[in-house]
């Protein structure tokens, strides 16, 4: 973001991704690092959905990398600080959407987590004054 607005771009027309997919990848004793692929057969190896990526039991030599509830408070804030128009959520299909795969390992559960957090966060209820 910050490289489309030092070439011009107005930040009021940008709108920031927010990814709501995993990376998984095994770590061998060598330090060899190798993609892990998921049960999705269009996605990219070591993309997993966010619900297969939560549904997963963890092993020893396998490495999770996917977004918390802080790392998404973090994306929003920096949207909200940099005057940006928005965020849109890759690939929404790839939500938790049932909400019964991250309950455990993760503060972000329950249907379409990460997607409600994102719309929660840049629309926060209006108080009122009476």
């Amino acid at each position: 973001m910050k490289y489309w607005k030092m070439e011009g771009a107005l930040p009021g027309k940008l709108n920031m991704g927010i990814g709501v997919f995993g990376r998984l990848f095994t770590l061998d004793p060598s330090g060899q690092v190798e993609p892990v692929k998921g049960s999705l057969s269009d996605l990219p190896a070591s993309m997993w959905s966010r619900y297969e990526v939560c549904s997963s039991s963890a092993a020893a030599d396998i490495w999770f990398a996917f977004d918390n509830q802080a790392d998404v408070d973090a994306k929003v804030q920096f949207i909200q600080n940099e005057g940006l128009a928005g965020a849109f959520v890759v690939s929404m299909d790839l939500d938790d959407f049932d909400g019964n795969s991250c309950t455990d390992i993760n503060d972000l559960h329950g249907p379409f987590a990460v997607t409600d957090r994102v719309h929660a966060q840049l629309n926060p209820p209006v108080q009122s004054n009476g």
